[in-house]
């Protein structure tokens, strides 16, 4: 099943630090009922769309296996979306994109986990995949994939959901890509 996420489009008056606006598209997402979470439920409908993609192609390469390393990985059941992982996700790639980062530490101050917490997931989380200066989603996987440790945490047979994060600088020269993923509480 593709993840798709059901959307409710609208347009934003986005202005920025020029004197000039521009009308965006953005949707609707759901990221969780964290109060830290509502500045990410209205995302840019085009940063959400890649966010989907990015779902798709994880979920297709679990669905086959791959080659990490050395090691053949075989297929594993598909990952759900975690709307509390989406959002932690999405507060870290906007704190990376905008300050020209890419690290597991946040601008701001922030870790992995303390994101994770101030969005209030349940799960367990297992592992955070980070990558900049990439547009399209198919070929942030195929990165990921040539890393062994990356291609191992996608692959994992213990992680149950993912939430994904993109953004964009104001200047759009800096893409961020956040890939939270998560296990099941006994």
């Amino acid at each position: 099943m593709k993840a798709r996420a059901i959307a409710a489009s609208t347009l934003l008056l986005v202005c920025g630090w020029t004197s000039s606006c521009v009308i965006d598209e953005v949707r609707e997402d759901d990221v969780g009922e964290a109060p830290a979470c509502r500045a990410t439920a209205l995302w840019a409908h085009d940063w959400g769309s890649r966010e989907d993609d990015l779902l798709d192609a994880i979920n297709d390469v679990r669905a086959t296996g791959a080659m990490c390393g050395e090691r053949t990985r075989d297929p594993v059941p598909d990952l759900e979306l975690a709307p509390a992982l989406r959002c932690a996700a999405r507060r870290h790639a906007v704190d990376q994109s905008e300050g020209g980062t890419l690290s597991h530490d946040g601008n701001d101050g922030s870790s992995t986990l303390s994101r994770i917490d101030l969005a209030q997931y349940g799960g367990v989380p297992s592992h955070e995949l980070l990558a900049g200066d990439f547009l399209d989603p198919d070929a942030v996987v195929e990165a990921w994939l040539a890393s062994p440790t990356e291609c191992e945490a996608l692959l994992s047979s213990t992680a149950a959901e993912f939430g994904p994060g993109f953004a964009r600088s104001e200047d759009g020269g800096v893409t961020t890509w956040v890939l939270l993923i998560g296990e099941l509480r006994d």
